[in-house]
């Protein structure tokens, strides 16, 4: 019988035989390399994504970007000077920090591997340079008629519910993909960031809009059918999303309904739309999980979860919406 790393994600198989199958690609691939001690970029990357089937998923992009004369040299022949020529070829083309530190990431994950397999290699790929690059600090929110566009498309394209999750929470991405089902409270219309990257917006209750209840009731559901504990399920593909998924459903909304918008700027429509309705900043920064400014709002002021939920009420819904749409139709 031959085995093939497309056993390992068979969803019928427990999980000693996926850990067996496991133990016995990697016998396998050794076996291999030592019948062929130097291989090519390619070649190593194969046999590293054929031991590791779980990470191809997070190497393939990376792979995809080197050029094609680096891919057919020897692995241990790639010198620092040619991986960082590709880690520049990212920064000419202003790719963000995180693209490049994944190219870095990857240089680091085959290199230690090739150390695992007794190649003679010294890693180097932590004097690779990798350079933020400095982009416009102005976001651009979603226009309250973009808002209602999005509530009429909801029934054309599911996966725009995530989107208007995000714009009338103001959730970060991170927070939206880390939102268990234990966590959300429907009777008493709030729900608790548990993990956020900041310590103000660790354990922060949110309010629930009472539109986007009906929508996270639904993902609820989808993900009690499909036995997730996280919400963050794709409405058409049924898997959680972890950033590199829910990216790609981002801009196929994006195309579909022909909107120029960052994923973060959902969350800075959110705290437009407070603001529009006049919600103090106090109660404004109490529910996006950011630190006061000043003693007096870190020490004296108190923000009760009235005042929060009173806060989301004050944002127009699906129907709402149009007549506020008569008054004004953009966000400044």
């Amino acid at each position: 019988m031959i085995i093939t790393k497309d056993d390992y994600f068979r969803k019928d198989l427990p999980l000693y035989k996926k850990m067996l199958i496991s133990a016995i690609l990697k016998y396998e691939n050794y076996q291999h390399f030592k019948d062929a001690p130097n291989p090519t970029l390619s070649e190593l990357y194969n046999l590293y994504v054929q031991t590791y089937p779980k990470k191809e998923y997070y190497l393939k992009w990376s792979f995809k970007a080197i050029s094609p004369e680096l891919k057919n040299k020897k692995f241990k022949e790639i010198s620092l000077l040619e991986w960082q020529g590709q880690i520049n070829k990212l920064i000419v083309k202003q790719q963000a920090l995180s693209t490049q530190k994944h190219m870095r990431g990857f240089v680091k994950q085959l290199q230690e591997f090739a150390v695992k397999i007794d190649m003679d290699i010294i890693p180097f790929f932590n004097k690779l340079r990798v350079e933020k690059i400095q982009e416009p600090n102005r976001k651009i929110p979603y226009t309250l008629w973009e808002i209602q566009q999005l509530w009429k498309m909801l029934h054309n394209n599911p996966d725009i519910k995530d989107i208007l999750i995000l714009i009338y929470t103001g959730l970060r991405i991170s927070e939206y993909l880390n939102l268990k089902i234990e966590d959300i409270h429907f009777d008493k219309r709030y729900f608790i960031v548990t993990k956020s990257k900041t310590k103000t917006g660790t354990n922060r209750l949110v309010p629930i809009h009472k539109d986007i209840a009906r929508l996270l009731k639904e993902k609820v559901k989808l993900a009690q059918k499909y036995h997730y504990d996280y919400i963050a399920i794709g409405e058409i593909s049924k898997e959680h999303y972890n950033y590199p998924r829910f990216a790609t459903m981002y801009k196929r909304c994006l195309r579909y309904t022909c909107f120029t918008h960052s994923i973060h700027e959902c969350r800075h429509t959110f705290i437009t739309l407070l603001d529009m309705y006049e919600v103090p900043i106090i109660v404004i920064k109490k529910i996006v999980g950011h630190a006061p400014d000043d003693l007096t709002g870190k020490v004296y002021t108190h923000v009760s979860f009235h005042d929060i939920i009173s806060a989301v009420d004050k944002l127009k819904g699906h129907k709402l919406l149009k007549e506020k749409l008569s008054q004004e139709h953009y966000l400044i």
